[in-house]
């Protein structure tokens, strides 16, 4: 192959990539529930999470995406008015969203409390020391800002497993609540 037509084939991939990349970023942009994915996903790639097994890697998707139980989200199928998606677990008259749940519903502290520490053992890295700094934390847990790969997985795998664990004690919660 010529090094014309080499550089014509560079060039045409280039522009098919930016194409498919601004695509995709308009497309983000017509979904509200993708809110929270919009400021984690910065490009256009596969995410290390990815390589997690099923149940973390589920969770950790569903949490990313909007596409999880809860009331920030269950509240839009509904029409319910953003106020009033609020939390039914700690029933503090925050939104049941992403962040709360990850940072700040008390019923889970005991688990966050767990997450923090063993990401602290794995990784060095003590997130208790960044609570004032949420888009920080947000950043961290939930997306790519961490930048060694081998890091950035064995966070996403703890992040995954406290996801698991949150989940089945809002389930259970939120069951005690219903039945009183």
């Amino acid at each position: 192959m010529s090094v014309l037509a080499k550089i014509g084939r560079k060039l045409f991939y280039d522009n098919l990539r930016a194409r498919e990349v601004h695509e995709w970023k308009e497309g983000l942009q017509r979904k509200s529930k993708l809110r929270l994915y919009c400021t984690l996903k910065k490009d256009l790639r596969r995410e290390s999470y990815l390589a997690l097994p099923l149940e973390s890697r589920r969770k950790l998707t569903e949490m990313r995406s909007g596409t999880h139980s809860l009331r920030i989200e269950t509240g839009r199928w509904e029409k319910e008015p953003l106020e009033q998606r609020i939390c039914k677990v700690c029933v503090c008259g925050p939104i049941e969203d992403e962040l709360h749940v990850l940072l700040d519903c008390y019923p889970y502290q005991s688990l966050r409390e767990q997450m923090f520490q063993a990401i602290l053992v794995k990784t060095e890295y003590d997130p208790r020391l960044m609570l004032d700094d949420r888009e920080w934390l947000k950043d961290f847990l939930l997306g790519c800002g961490i930048s060694d790969s081998t890091t950035r997985v064995e966070v996403s795998r703890i992040v995954g497993d406290f996801l698991n664990k949150m989940l089945r004690r809002r389930e259970k919660i939120l069951l005690q609540v219903s039945r009183r």
